[in-house]
């Protein structure tokens, strides 16, 4: 049963182990540390999209031009319908959070989707496993230029302020920090494939791996700032159940939306799969490498990642249940 659950989950199961090494041990990766995480953390980002972009055929970012209805139901509700039910939540109960939950749950609300969990899920559910990667790689693209400006856009809207010195976003420079760390690197990756893609097609689980170690490493120092800026002791120890409370609020809200835009359009039962998996999930792959080009070493960052830390294992093990539950149903 371990083994089982350790080779499926095992980045959510060495979370709490990461967190306890940071509030034990901040020193080790927080700014300035032995790690220097100001540099590394920027280089696991660039390295994380070079391997995307040499994982990800170019055929399926070809491909996403077409399914016109499904793409406007999956990015209409990942970069309008999402972000308005993260906002409106931000609006009624952010007088009852932490102002970096309610950071947090702004920023978990407008990120992209995932790309392997939702094509994996709605392949499983007997869904159109083309269009869940099309609209995947679609969704990707544009949130590295949208997810900045819709964060900006509502966090203005409120009030709130992120960045290192709590003066508010920077759009250009995070733009351009985005072209430099992912989308140069993304670029990159796409031209290696033609000299290595079948190499690295055949050690796509171990690149995986990498990119998962790395990904986990960038929490890991994001806690650490967390701890050395003392901004876990400032709030109770309810915080991990609001963060739970936020990531479960917009998970019912963003696929009872979803659902409704389905119906609206009229989209195939295949389609409609394809459309739940894409539009309701939040990319922790892509998630984490943006927090720390967009808050720019914030030390808050560990408090605003936790509703998506929570909101990653929330999503898989829910449609986890409803792709066998859908499979089950076709079969």
């Amino acid at each position: 049963m371990f083994r089982r659950v350790w080779a499926q989950q095992w980045f959510v199961c060495l979370l709490p182990v990461v967190f306890a090494l940071a509030w034990v041990a901040p020193e080790i990766a927080s700014r300035g540390g032995w790690l220097r995480p100001e540099l590394t953390t920027r280089l696991g980002v660039g390295l994380i999209f070079l391997i995307q972009g040499l994982l990800l055929p170019t055929a399926a970012i070809r491909a996403a031009l077409g399914q016109t209805r499904l793409h406007a139901v999956v990015q209409g509700m990942t970069f309008a319908g999402f972000p308005l039910i993260g906002l409106a939540a931000a609006l009624l109960f952010g007088r009852w959070l932490p102002e970096e939950l309610r950071l947090g749950l702004v920023f978990l609300s407008v990120l992209p989707s995932t790309i392997s969990s939702a094509a994996v899920l709605t392949a499983a559910a007997g869904g159109n496993t083309a269009g869940a990667i099309c609209n995947a790689v679609l969704s990707s693209l544009l949130g590295v230029v949208l997810t900045p400006l819709l964060l900006a856009l509502a966090l203005g809207s409120q009030g709130l302020a992120a960045g290192a010195q709590g003066g508010g976003i920077d759009v250009g420079r995070v733009l351009w920090e985005l072209i430099r760390l992912i989308v140069l690197p993304f670029l990159a990756g796409q031209l290696l494939r033609r000299g290595i893609g079948d190499w690295a097609a055949a050690r796509k689980k171990g690149l995986g791996t990498l990119s998962t170690c790395l990904i986990l490493f960038i929490v890991f120092a994001a806690f650490c700032d967390a701890a050395q800026a003392e901004v876990w002791t400032r709030h109770g120890v309810l915080l991990p159940l609001e963060a739970l409370a936020i990531a479960l609020g917009l998970f019912v809200l963003a696929t009872a939306a979803t659902r409704g835009l389905v119906r609206a359009a009229g989209l195939a039962p295949g389609d409609a799969i394809a459309a739940e998996f894409c539009a309701v999930q939040k990319t922790l792959a892509s998630g984490v490498p943006l927090a720390g080009v967009i808050f720019g070493g914030d030390p808050r960052t560990g408090l605003i990642l936790l509703p998506l830390l929570i909101y990653h294992p929330l999503q898989l093990s829910i449609h986890g249940a409803l792709a066998a539950r859908w499979a089950k149903r076709a079969g």
